[in-house]
């Protein structure tokens, strides 16, 4: 990262975390390898804002019911379901699972759904213990990551049951195959939120907030 900032000639620059939460890596790594003294550094005749973690957005609130809602579709009622909004959570920074907690808030303040819940990789409650979290028959399970990479197309689906240890890892096109039935309930699993193509927009929006 620093080798890169250090090509870079223009006098104004631009730093936006493609980070899903104000955590550990946006809080402690980045500004070290970057070298930045706070929100803005002054260094060699430029200028350097560090911007929000694109997760941090409001319109992620609005990206995660619009996922829910197109991944129900005609067959499910979202009145009669729970969104599961699936997150890595970690013991370094409590702020991560804060993130995820702060659009379980945001996503039930919409009053869409019947139900909203939290659900981490790495902390509880866990994802391989979803069944306990909601009682409800059809669950959708929504991952709060930037990329389909490893954690979406193997570890979650592992941890909700969609494959077995030997199983091959899930390709793009499994997300459409919901929903999938297991034993008495009904279960959507969609693509990482950070797929959406507004994200482009939100980095944007991110940039002028600082000016």
């Amino acid at each position: 990262m620093g080798e890169v900032l250090a090509r870079v000639r223009s006098p104004e620059v631009y730093i936006v975390p493609i980070f899903i939460s104000e955590g550990y890596f946006t809080r402690a790594v980045l500004p070290r390898e970057f070298g930045l003294a706070g929100p803005v550094t002054e260094r060699e005749g430029r200028r350097i804002h560090y911007c929000r973690p694109v997760g941090s957005h409001p319109s992620m609130t609005g990206a995660l019911r619009h996922r829910a809602l197109t991944a129900l579709g005609a067959e499910g009622d979202p009145a009669a379901a729970c969104v599961l909004i699936l997150g890595h959570g970690t013991g370094r920074d409590a702020n991560s699972a804060a993130a995820i907690h702060r659009q379980v808030d945001a996503l039930v303040a919409l009053g869409a759904f019947g139900e909203v819940r939290a659900a981490f990789l790495d902390q509880e409650p866990s994802i391989a213990g979803w069944r306990e979290l909601t009682a409800r028959g059809d669950v959708v399970a929504v991952p709060f990551f930037i990329s389909n990479g490893q954690h979406c197309l193997e570890d979650i689906p592992a941890a909700l049951g969609l494959r077995g240890p030997s199983d091959p890892p899930l390709q793009e096109e499994d997300f459409a195959r919901g929903p999938w039935h297991l034993s008495d309930r009904r279960l959507w699993y969609t693509p990482a939120i950070g797929s959406e193509p507004h994200i482009a927009d939100v980095i944007l929006d991110l940039v002028a907030e600082i000016d």
